[in-house]
């Protein structure tokens, strides 16, 4: 059984969610991604509650790695149900600052992310998973 460490990110996490959509252009080479979007964000760090992120990056028996970003955002309201329930429909790219500051991106044209959500204690408890074939890229 293979058990996905996750990493809890203490430091300003700057996340921002993008659907594939969203992405004029996007190149990952020798761990570095240059991604162009073309529009603000679905979801941004001013929607997440500070502190909540956990990203689980980990390879499988076969090489794959298993991605997994959950976090928290505040104020749940009907507009922004129904926001989060069009993102759950799309495929995603996500952008975020580990823990030592560098801003990674998870997801990818070519593996993209797929986000869920449900409303747990008066905030909504996200997730976006995926696979991909090396660790998240530093965005450039």
């Amino acid at each position: 059984m293979n058990i996905i460490k996750t990493t809890p990110i203490s430091v300003p996490h700057s996340l921002r969610i993008f659907t594939i959509d969203q992405v004029l252009s996007f190149t990952s080479t020798g761990g570095k991604a240059f991604l162009n979007p073309a529009s603000e964000a679905i979801v941004s760090e001013e929607d997440v509650i500070p502190g909540t992120l956990e990203v689980a990056d980990q390879p499988d028996e076969t090489g794959l790695y298993a991605k997994t970003y959950s976090f928290r955002i505040r104020g749940v309201n009907l507009n922004r149900t129904q926001r989060l329930k069009l993102l759950s429909s799309q495929w995603c790219i996500i952008l975020y600052a580990d823990e030592s500051g560098n801003e990674r991106v998870g997801g990818s044209r070519d593996w993209p992310l797929s986000f869920s959500f449900r409303i747990a204690d008066g905030a909504y408890q996200c997730t976006l998973t995926g696979t991909g074939i090396e660790p998240d890229p530093f965005k450039q």
